[in-house]
C-alpha cells in the first residue's frame, strides 16, 4: 500500500492536472501519432486516473493501466466503465514488479511518472521486461521548470515506500 499526503489539496490535484493536460492524441501525434498503439497490446506504467491508458484504447486491442495509487485505479476503472472501453483494464501494481510474463506488450508507456520512481534502472529494466523484441517504449518526462509542475510539486503527494530514500 502506498501512504499519501493527507492533505485535501495534494489529493486534488492528481484528477485536476490530467484536466490541465493536453487531450491523450494530441500528446500520441507528438510522440510519433496513432500507429504507436494501433492494433497492440499497451501498457501504461504509472497510469494514475487512467487518462492516458483511456486515450489508447480507442487504437489498441488491448490496454493495461498499472498504478499503485488504489483511489486512481478506482477513478480509472470508473471512467473505463463511463466510456464503455471494453479492452482496458486497471490494476494496482508497481512498476519495478510487473505482473505480467517477459516480452507481453507491444508498446510501454510511461507517461510523466517515471521522475516520481526512487530506483529508476530497476523501473525501466522491468517496463523493458514486458515489453517484446522491437516493441516501442514511449517514455514522456515533464519540463519540471514550468510554473504548472512548480505548483503540482508544492501542493503534491509524496508516497511513502518502505526501505526507500522517503524510509526515514
Amino acid at each position: 500500500d502506498m501512504v499519501t499526503s493527507t492533505s485535501a489539496v495534494g489529493r486534488l490535484l492528481p484528477p485536476i492536472s490530467s484536466l490541465l493536460r493536453p487531450p491523450p492524441e494530441d500528446e500520441l501525434r507528438e510522440y510519433g501519432g496513432v500507429g504507436l498503439v494501433r492494433r497492440k497490446r499497451v501498457i501504461d506504467v504509472g497510469c494514475g486516473d487512467g487518462r492516458m491508458a483511456l486515450g489508447c484504447a480507442p487504437y489498441a486491442s488491448e490496454v493495461v493501466g498499472v498504478d499503485p495509487d488504489r483511489e486512481a485505479i478506482r477513478l480509472a476503472r470508473s471512467k473505463s466503465r463511463e466510456l464503455g472501453a471494453a479492452n482496458v483494464r486497471f490494476k494496482v501494481g508497481i512498476a519495478q514488479q510487473l505482473p505480467f510474463p517477459d516480452e507481453h506488450f507491444d508498446t510501454v508507456v510511461c507517461n510523466s511518472n517515471l521522475e516520481h520512481l526512487f530506483y529508476l534502472d530497476r523501473n525501466v529494466a522491468e517496463c523493458l521486461r514486458v515489453l517484446r523484441r522491437g516493441g516501442t517504449f514511449i517514455w514522456m518526462e515533464p519540463n519540471s521548470g514550468h510554473w504548472r509542475y512548480r505548483l503540482w510539486l508544492l501542493f503534491g503527494r509524496w508516497p511513502y515506500i518502505p526501505n526507500s530514500p522517503t524510509d526515514p
